[in-house]
């Protein structure tokens, strides 16, 4: 392969993202499959699919995106909370206002409901510490490495760099297919 080919650039940038990688985080986190942001961009679905669900480095990075556009969206929302109040407490004082008091009450749920989602990690670190933890069942604490040995697990921060490791693994095995090598 080519020197500035995929499978070659993934190597020399382990820990960075790609090009087809940052326009992949862009297309999956406007709203696109795994399968419509591999044919726009010439690749396997598979090797969207193993970014999305085994690098941490590509999670946090569309984790991070989707709470910038969320964020927009839900500052957006929050600027149209007085005026479903006034409209609400204008309903309130004087005539029955149907289809803008169910407007107002839509905008407040919306807030609720925008308030209370969560993206997940955006440090691949956490990711990893995230996988590493349900692997082990439990939240590390300094005395759990001596329970884990007796149990066959390694130390955790050695647990949580081969698990980094496999995660890696896994995300670069497409290397960046084309479509049709699936």
């Amino acid at each position: 392969m080519s020197e500035n080919g995929t499978a070659v650039y993934q190597r020399q940038h382990r820990r960075g993202l790609t090009m087809p990688q940052l326009s992949a985080i862009d297309l999956l986190a406007s709203g696109k499959t795994d399968k419509e942001t591999a044919e726009l961009l010439n690749l396997s679905r598979t090797c969207v699919t193993e970014w999305r669900c085994y690098s941490p480095v590509f999670q946090a990075a569309l984790n991070r995106r989707r709470a910038e556009i969320w964020g927009a969206a839900a500052d957006r929302l929050r600027s149209l909370i007085p005026q479903a109040l006034d409209v609400l407490a204008a309903a309130l004082g004087s005539g029955y206002a149907p289809s803008q008091m169910k407007a107002a009450l839509a905008i407040l749920r919306l807030a609720r409901f925008s308030a209370a989602q969560k993206i997940g990690p955006d440090e691949p670190e956490a990711i990893v510490r995230g996988v590493v933890d349900r692997l082990r069942g439990q939240a590390q604490d300094p005395t759990d490495d001596l329970l884990d040995a007796s149990m066959g697990l390694p130390p955790y921060e050695k647990h949580f760099r081969q698990v980094f490791e496999e995660l890696e693994t896994l995300a670069s095995q497409s290397d960046e297919a084309p479509t049709g090598k699936e």
